[in-house]
């Protein structure tokens, strides 16, 4: 049991936590600086960093053991899966009950947090290219904004759509500004 527990904990790479946990400890700073700290939601933040890394470390665990990238005996922090010590179908479903409690606790970021797993995760894979996992991230965005959530309106969507067109041209405009007078320096 002790052993077994080891293995787990070993799984969770606990040392990957804190990490997880800056992003909360500075909103948390900046809620008791601004006179807004609640404890339960600085309380269900935390719970959801940490949750949302372990589960992440163990998808990755599983992954990585898809993929061959872990061989036995490797150097670094044990991979329980590569050594044999729990089997690919175990960790895959206590990676699927961490990501159903998140759910059923509506803990409604996990959705939210599944773009950056679609994007990396997506070419990391080989199913997506840069710009077509852009694009899968983008319409993940709109399934949550418009169906998930509920929270974007087809009269926000237009106006993020323009506010978006807006702002890439800016930026452009300043790209294409610099281009030329970098041509300008180099010709002169």
């Amino acid at each position: 049991m002790k052993r077994q527990l080891k293995i787990w904990l070993e799984c969770a790479r606990l040392r990957t936590l804190p990490v997880s946990l800056s992003g909360v400890v500075l909103a948390i700073g900046l809620a008791v600086w601004h006179g807004h700290f609640k404890w339960v939601p600085a309380t269900l933040c935390v719970l959801f960093a940490l949750l949302a890394q372990v589960v992440s470390n163990m998808a990755n665990e599983y992954f990585d053991y898809l993929r061959g990238a872990d061989k036995v005996g490797r150097v670094g922090p044990r991979r329980g899966v590569t050594e044999g010590d729990i089997s690919p179908a175990t960790l895959r479903r206590v990676t699927a009950v961490l990501l159903a409690l998140d759910y059923y606790f509506n803990f409604s970021a996990v959705m939210a947090l599944m773009t950056p797993v679609i994007l990396i995760g997506g070419m990391t894979m080989g199913w997506f290219t840069p710009t077509e996992a852009a694009a899968a991230a983008v319409i993940w965005s709109l399934f949550l904004g418009l169906v998930r959530y509920r929270s974007m309106t087809m009269r926000s969507l237009t106006k993020a759509t323009f506010d978006t067109i807006e702002t890439t041209a800016s930026v452009l405009f300043i790209v294409t500004a610099a281009s030329i007078f970098a041509w300008l320096l180099t010709v002169s």
